[in-house]
Order: C-alpha cells, then sequence, then structure tokens
C-alpha cells in the first residue's frame, strides 16, 4: 500500500470512528460497560474492568494498544503496520506479518498470562455486538486472546 492510500484509509477510519463512537460509553445491556473516551478526530480509548482485570484498548488511525492489567500481571499488545508487539512479565515478542516462527512465542506468552486468561472471561460477556465499533474492537481484542486456547467463538461471532 503507497503513503496516499494508507493517507485514504486513515481518513476513512477517522470519521467512521467519530461517527460510531458514543460520545462518552457504550453500554452494554446485560454485560460490563464499555467506557469510551474520544481524543480528538481518529483516536479513541475504550476501558473495561471488573475486580480481578483491566482492560484498556487505545486506538488510532496507525495503531492499536492494549494494556491487560491484574493485581499480579500485565500485558501490552500492540499492533502496527502489520507487526503484532508483546510485552509482559515473562518477556517481549515481535511478530511480523507471516512471522510464522515467532508465533509460538506469541501463544507462549498469551498462554502463560494471567491478565489475557482473565481479560478473555472478561471480553466474553461484553454485550455490545459486532455492528458497532466497540463491539468489533472487543471481539477483535477477544479473538486475538483466544487463538492461545484454540477458541473460535470471538471469530465466529465477528464474522456474523
Amino acid at each position: 500500500m503507497n503513503t496516499a492510500t494508507c493517507a485514504r484509509w486513515a481518513g476513512v477510519a477517522a470519521i467512521a470512528m467519530a461517527g460510531l463512537l458514543a460520545p462518552t460509553a457504550a453500554a452494554a445491556a446485560d454485560g460490563p460497560s464499555v467506557r469510551v473516551t474520544r481524543h480528538g478526530a481518529g483516536r479513541a480509548v475504550m476501558e473495561v474492568a471488573d475486580k480481578t482485570v483491566t482492560v484498556r484498548k487505545d486506538v488510532s488511525a496507525d495503531r492499536s494498544v492494549v494494556t491487560l492489567t491484574t493485581a499480579n500481571d500485565h500485558l501490552t499488545l500492540i499492533v502496527r503496520r502489520g507487526i503484532l508487539s508483546l510485552t509482559g512479565p515473562a518477556g517481549d515478542v515481535t511478530m511480523k506479518r507471516g512471522g510464522v516462527s515467532e508465533y509460538g512465542q506469541v501463544l507462549a506468552l498469551l498462554q502463560g498470562s494471567e491478565a489475557a486468561a482473565r481479560a478473555r472471561t472478561l471480553l466474553a460477556t461484553v454485550t455490545e455486538g459486532p455492528d458497532t465499533f466497540v463491539g468489533q474492537s472487543m471481539l477483535l481484542t477477544r479473538t486475538l486472546l483466544e487463538s492461545a486456547s484454540g477458541s473460535s467463538k470471538a471469530m465466529t461471532r465477528h464474522q456474523e
């Protein structure tokens, strides 16, 4: 993708985010509430938490930073331009597109993380559907976390 195409997609993403996000929160009917804060055009922060874990997702036109935090663990997942980076107490790994050799390391970090396990459980209770930006965003995060356990429930819901 050339620079002009990337710039156009960034503009489209910024417009879509501005139109799809509620000004302060996306309320869920029966599940936990996802708090949404917009930071100007093209950037939003979504946060959902319970007593055991906090999931914070900072999304902008060119990257997504997810921070999973528990009392005893934390994990940061960054997706930027086709590169996935994970950072936590058990180590760091960066996987580029098609990085098959790094995939095992990514899975090991996710499988060994208490924060990832608790976040996966929490995100399964978010009722915001895949027809909204917030719902899509939470489902994509959940899908990545579930990949470590072999589950495809979030992917199936995302594709509906």
